[in-house]
């Protein structure tokens, strides 16, 4: 089990996030403990940006609604996502 601080918002060299790689690689299992948090997760310090744009300016949400990933469309509008963006 993780014990110290994570920054759930961290992104990598592509300023993808742990949500975007979760949501591209379909793993729904890591993307629900992302989204929806869980005792197995230390708490977060700060909120989840499901909104958080890659350097391509693409959300999780944008992955997901491009491969048809139902899924994950349905998870990141119950956690709040702009489907505006």
């Amino acid at each position: 089990m993780l014990t110290l601080p994570i920054d759930i918002n961290a992104q990598d060299n592509e300023l993808k996030t742990a949500l975007h790689h979760a949501v591209i690689q379909k793993h729904e299992r890591v993307m629900s403990l992302l989204v929806f948090e869980d005792e197995a997760l230390p708490k977060k310090r700060q909120a989840l940006n499901v909104d958080l744009p890659d350097e391509k300016g693409l959300t999780p949400l944008h992955y997901a609604a491009a491969n048809g990933y139902a899924f994950a469309i349905e998870q990141l509008l119950k956690a709040v996502a702009n489907s505006n963006l």
